[in-house]
C-alpha cells in the first residue's frame, strides 16, 4: 500500500503543471482573487488559449468574441473561469496524449465523458443543495477519480477490475484487497499533497454512497447524485429504465417539477457538449446517447416495454403486442421479430405484414443465420450482454418515426423481453410442461394443506377447480380412496422425507377390471419454508401378475394391520427395516436395541449379537413415539431369501398379561371393600412378625377389634350404608399406622386387626386408645369398636396372642362396648 501512494504522489508531481495546485487552491477560497487568478493561467499561454476557446463556445452566448481573460471574468465572473481554467488543466495533464505514459489505452474517451459531466451535473445540483458550495462541488466531483486515473497511467497492472469508475462487479470490494481503501479515500490521500484538507473533499471518499446519500451533507448529496447520473448515462451496461428511476429520485431530492428537470437535464447537456468539444473528447455514438432523449420520451418507451414484459398467453402473444406498438406508435406495418426461447437454444421468428401478424412463424436454432424474408434494418435486441432476439423493419415507409425514439424504444424493448425471458415465458413453460405431464401433481404446505395443482390433479379428482387450503389427503381419501392410512396422515409431522404407495381397486364402476394408482409424497425446500409435492399416477397397465403381487401385499398389510402383535423386520446389525403398519411410523429406520431394554429374567449383552444367538422369548420394554413404552416378548427367527443376514421378530404385547397379573395378585392379597389385608394375608403376616419378634426380641402387640352398632346401620340403612362404614374404618386404619411397621387387616365381616412391631406397652395402649376415639368421631357415635389388646409373650405362638386378643375384644363386647380390654 505505501509502495503504491509513493508512486502515486511522484506521478502526481511530475504529471500535473504548477499551475493546477494553485487553481485547486483559489477554488476551495471563499472569495478568489481574480488577479491571482489571471497571474497563475498566464503563466500557461495553452491554457490560457484553451479557456478562451471555451468562454467563446455557444453555451455562453458572447456576441463579440472574447480575447481577454479580465472581460470573460466581469462577464461570467472569477468563479466560472476558474472551473474552466482547472477542467482544462486537468485534462491537459491527464490525455492519453500527455507525457510519461505507460499502458494508457488509446481511446479514455469513455471515463473522461464521465468526469465531464460528473463535474457540470455536481455544479447545477449544488446549485439547488448548496448554493454556497457550487464551487466545491464542482472541484470534487472533477478530482473524485484523481487515483484512478494515475493508476491508469503509470500502474495499469495493479488496477483490480480495471478501475472500474462505477465500482460495479465487486470493484469497490476489490479495492480494499488491493490499496486498503477504496479509490476516493486514496485521491484524498493524493490532494493533501497539494495541501487540501481533508474535510473539504468529504464528497470524494464518499461520491459512491448512494444507500447512505440522507446521511450526508447537501454538498456531498450533489456529488452523489451527479455520480450516480454520470454512471446511467455513460457508465458501461446502462439501463435506461434505472435512468428513468434515478430522474424522478432526482427530482424528489431537488424539490422540481418535470419541466425543472427537463431544464437541468438541457443545462447539463449543453454545456458538456461544449465542453466536450472544447477538450476534443468525442461524443458516444448516437443510440447510445440517452441524454438526446426528454424525460418524456424516455417515460413514453418505458410504458410501451412495460406492456410488452406483462404480456400474457405465451412469446407469440409478446411478438403481437410488439407489431402492434410499432404500428400504433411508429408507423410501421411490414416487420419481422426473432425472438430466443427462454433457454436460449432456439429462436423464433414472426412476422406482421400490411399491419397484420401473419399466423404462421419459424423456428430454429440459435446457430442457424435468420431467413429474414424482410429487407431492411435489422434492430438487435440484447440487455446484460444477453443476446434476446432482433427486429428487422422495412426502409422507407410511410409514417416513419425519428430513428432516435425508434431506437430508444427498441433498447426499453431489450430489457423487458429479456425479464420476460428470464421469468414470465420460463414459468409459463413450465406450467404448460406441468399441465401436459400424464399424472397429477399437486403442492401443498408442510401441514398438507393443497397450494395449487396441475390439470391431470383437476381431471382425476373431477373438479372444475382445486379448494386450496383444504387437506390435500382428505380429497385423495374422499375421492379416490387413497392415502387413508395412518402412515399417511402423520407423514407431513414425520422427521420422514419421502413416502409412497401403489393402490388397486377391483369394484371400478365402469366395468374396467381394476384401476391401481401410485401415490407418492416428497418434502422439498421452497422459498417461504418446507413443502410437499404430491404425485398421482395411474399406474393400472403394469400387469396381472404385478397386480396379483400388489393384492396379495395389500392383503398381507390388512393381515398384519389387524394383528395385535408387532412384526418387525430387521437387519443384521438391528436396523427396523420393516414394522406393522401401527408403529410404522414410530420405528422404521430406527435400531431395535437402541430403543428398548430387556426386562424379567434375561441378563445378557443387549444387542445385535442376540439375533444369531436366536434366545428363547426375551421380555423388553420399548419407546415408540405415539404409544409411549410398550412391554414386549420378543420371539426372534432367522429370514431366508436374497442371502442378506435379517431376522423377522414377532413382539408380543404382554403389557396386559402384566396389568392382568398384578390385578390377581392384589385381589389374592388384599380386601377389596377396604384395601386392607384380607384374612389369608393376615393369618402369614402375622405368623412372620411372631418369629421375627422372637428371633429378635423386639416387641410386638395385636389389636383384635369387632364394630359395635354395624348391624343396626345394614338393617336399618342398608348394606350399602354399612359398606360406606367399612371402607371409612379401612382409611382410618390405613392413615393412622405406620407404614412398613403396623399392618391393618380385615380378618372377615365387622372383624378386624392390626399388628403393630417394635412398640412399647405404652406406645400400643396409646395407639389404641386414638384409634377408637376417631371412629367414635368419624362415625357420629353411631359405631363404635370394641377392642381386645395383646402384647406377644415369650415363647408364645401366633394363634396364641390372637387367641387372647380375641378374648379381650368378646371381653369389652360384653361390658356394651366402646372399650378397650387388655388381654391377661
Amino acid at each position: 500500500m505505501s509502495e503504491i501512494v509513493a508512486s502515486l504522489t511522484e506521478c502526481l508531481k511530475a504529471t500535473f503543471p504548477p499551475v493546477t495546485p494553485l487553481l485547486i487552491r483559489e477554488v476551495v477560497k471563499e472569495e478568489p482573487d481574480f488577479e491571482s487568478i489571471a497571474r497563475i493561467i498566464g503563466m500557461d499561454p495553452a491554457l490560457t488559449a484553451m479557456v478562451l476557446t471555451l468562454v467563446n463556445a455557444p453555451y455562453y452566448g458572447f456576441s463579440q468574441k472574447c480575447t481577454d481573460l479580465q472581460r470573460a471574468a466581469v462577464v461570467l465572473g472569477t468563479h466560472e473561469i476558474l472551473k474552466l481554467a482547472l477542467a482544462v488543466s486537468f485534462h491537459k495533464a491527464l490525455a492519453p496524449s500527455g507525457k510519461n505514459r505507460r499502458g494508457a489505452a488509446a481511446d479514455s474517451f469513455a471515463g473522461w465523458r464521465m468526469i465531464v459531466w460528473t463535474a457540470i451535473a455536481a455544479e447545477l445540483i449544488a446549485e439547488r443543495l448548496a448554493p454556497d458550495k457550487i464551487s466545491l462541488a464542482y472541484l470534487c466531483a472533477l478530482l473524485k477519480d484523481l487515483s484512478l486515473l494515475l493508476m491508469r497511467c503509470i500502474l495499469p497492472e495493479a488496477l483490480p477490475g480495471g478501475g472500474d469508475m462505477t465500482q460495479g462487479g465487486g470493484q469497490a470490494a476489490a479495492e480494499e484487497k488491493a490499496f486498503g481503501m477504496q479509490h476516493g479515500a486514496l485521491t484524498q490521500l493524493l490532494l493533501a499533497q497539494w495541501e487540501i484538507p481533508a474535510d473539504l473533499c468529504e464528497g470524494i471518499r464518499h461520491h459512491h454512497d448512494m444507500q447512505g446519500l440522507a446521511e450526508h451533507q447537501p454538498h456531498c448529496r450533489a456529488i452523489i447524485l451527479a455520480t450516480r447520473w454520470s454512471e446511467l448515462e455513460h457508465g458501461p451496461g446502462r439501463d435506461p429504465l434505472a435512468l428513468i428511476r434515478f430522474e424522478l429520485l432526482l427530482r424528489a431530492q431537488l424539490g422540481i417539477d418535470e419541466a425543472g428537470l427537463e431544464e437541468l437535464r438541457r443545462r447539463c447537456v449543453d454545456r458538456f457538449r461544449s465542453m466536450l468539444q472544447t477538450l476534443g473528447i468525442a461524443e458516444e455514438e448516437p443510440d447510445e446517447r440517452l441524454y438526446r432523449h426528454s424525460l418524456q420520451e424516455m417515460q413514453r418507451a418505458y410504458f410501451l416495454s412495460m406492456e410488452v414484459q406483462e404480456t400474457q398467453g405465451g412469446i407469440a402473444s409478446l411478438a403481437a403486442t410488439v407489431f402492434r406498438q410499432l404500428r400504433l406508435n411508429f408507423g410501421r406495418t411490414e416487420a419481422e421479430l426473432c425472438v430466443y426461447a427462454p433457454e436460449g437454444t432456439s429462436c423464433t421468428l414472426y412476422a406482421m405484414r400490411e399491419g397484420r401478424v401473419l399466423p404462421e412463424s419459424t423456428v430454429l436454432p440459435v446457430q442457424d443465420k435468420v431467413p429474414w424474408n424482410l429487407s431492411g434494418t435489422t434492430f438487435r435486441l440484447a440487455a446484460d450482454g444477453r443476446e434476446v432476439g432482433a427486429v428487422r423493419l422495412a426502409p422507407g415507409e410511410r409514417g416513419e418515426a425519428d430513428e432516435a425514439s425508434l431506437g430508444l424504444y427498441f433498447r426499453f424493448l431489450s430489457s423487458a423481453l429479456a425479464r420476460y425471458l428470464g421469468s414470465r415465458a420460463l414459468l409459463e413453460r413450465k406450467a404448460l410442461l406441468l399441465d401436459q405431464l400424464p399424472m397429477a401433481v399437486a403442492r401443498t404446505d408442510r401441514a398438507g394443506r393443497l397450494l395449487d395443482g396441475n390439470a391431470p390433479l383437476r381431471a382425476l379428482l373431477g373438479l372444475s377447480s382445486l379448494p386450496t387450503g383444504t387437506a390435500l389427503l382428505d380429497l385423495l381419501a374422499e375421492r379416490l380412496r387413497i392415502g387413508r392410512e395412518q402412515v399417511w396422515r402423520d407423514f407431513p409431522s414425520s422427521p420422514r422425507r419421502t413416502i409412497s404407495n401403489i393402490y388397486c381397486d377391483e369394484s371400478a364402476e365402469d366395468g374396467s377390471r381394476y384401476r391401481c394408482l401410485y401415490l407418492c409424497a416428497h418434502k422439498v425446500a421452497a422459498a417461504e419454508g418446507e413443502e410437499i409435492v404430491f404425485l398421482v399416477e395411474d399406474v393400472t397397465e403394469i400387469g396381472d401378475l404385478e397386480a396379483q403381487a400388489l393384492r396379495e401385499r395389500d392383503f398381507m398389510a390388512a393381515l398384519l394391520a389387524s394383528m395385535r402383535d408387532l412384526v418387525l423386520t430387521v437387519d443384521a446389525a438391528g436396523t427396523i427395516t420393516y414394522c406393522s403398519p401401527r408403529c410404522e411410523a414410530a420405528l422404521s429406520g430406527h435400531n431395535l436395541f437402541a430403543i428398548s431394554k430387556p426386562t424379567g429374567a434375561y441378563t445378557g449383552k443387549w444387542d445385535a449379537s442376540v439375533l444369531a444367538e436366536h434366545p428363547a422369548p426375551i421380555e423388553v420394554q420399548l419407546t415408540t413415539g405415539r404409544e409411549g413404552m410398550l412391554t414386549l416378548e420378543l420371539i426372534i427367527s432367522r429370514l431366508g431369501g436374497d442371502g442378506q443376514r435379517a431376522f423377522l421378530i414377532v413382539a408380543r404385547d404382554t403389557g396386559a398379561v402384566r396389568r392382568l397379573e398384578e390385578k390377581l395378585k392384589i385381589q389374592a392379597m388384599y380386601d377389596g371393600l377396604t384395601g386392607l389385608l384380607n384374612h389369608s394375608q393376615f393369618q402369614g403376616v402375622l405368623e412372620r412378625e411372631t418369629q421375627r419378634s422372637r428371633r429378635t426380641g423386639r416387641s410386638l402387640g395385636l389389636v383384635f377389634m369387632d364394630l359395635d352398632g354395624f348391624k343396626r346401620i345394614n338393617d336399618h340403612k342398608g348394606h350399602q350404608e354399612g359398606d360406606a362404614i367399612l371402607r371409612g374404618l379401612g382409611r382410618i386404619l390405613r392413615q393412622h399406622t405406620r407404614r412398613g411397621m403396623d399392618f391393618p387387616c380385615r380378618y372377615g365381616g365387622d372383624e378386624f386387626a392390626v399388628i403393630f412391631t417394635e412398640i412399647t406397652p405404652r406406645q400400643f395402649a396409646g395407639l389404641a386408645a386414638r384409634l377408637e376415639k376417631m371412629v367414635a368421631e368419624a362415625f357420629g357415635g353411631e359405631v363404635g369398636v370394641s377392642m381386645g389388646l395383646a402384647m406377644l409373650k415369650p415363647d408364645e405362638q401366633a394363634e396364641d396372642i390372637l387367641r387372647r386378643a380375641d378374648r379381650a375384644a368378646y371381653a369389652a363386647k360384653a361390658r356394651g362396648g366402646h372399650r378397650i380390654v387388655l388381654a391377661e
